[in-house]
This record gives structure tokens, sequence and C-alpha cells, in this order.
């Protein structure tokens, strides 16, 4: 799974999860911003942005 973590350490973090058809890029502009003050992570979802696909069974 691709992430971007940006922000100090803290004891609080802000997680992003975009919507369909998305990829973490969508919070290009909110993430910087929230980074200043709390830890923050965006994720591409499985099949999205540089995140491969689920394949398989468990």
């Amino acid at each position: 799974m691709n992430v971007l973590e940006i922000g100090p350490d803290s004891n609080e973090t802000v997680l992003f999860i975009h919507g369909f058809g998305g990829d973490l890029s969508t919070w290009m502009f909110n993430q910087g911003a929230i980074a200043e003050q709390f830890r923050t992570i965006a994720v591409d979802l499985p099949g999205h942005g540089a995140s491969t696909p689920v394949t398989g069974g468990t």
C-alpha cells in the first residue's frame, strides 16, 4: 500500500482516505497545512494511485 506521511511526531494523527476514483493526491492542498501541527498519513487504497490491486484470496 502506498502512503505519504508528513508532519512532526505527534500523539495525534490525521488519516486521509480518498473516495472512489481518487488517490492520495486528492489531499495535496490539505495535507501540508494540517501537517504543520499534526502527523498526517494519506493512503492510496488498493488498486488506486501507486497501490497495487488486491488479488487472490487469503
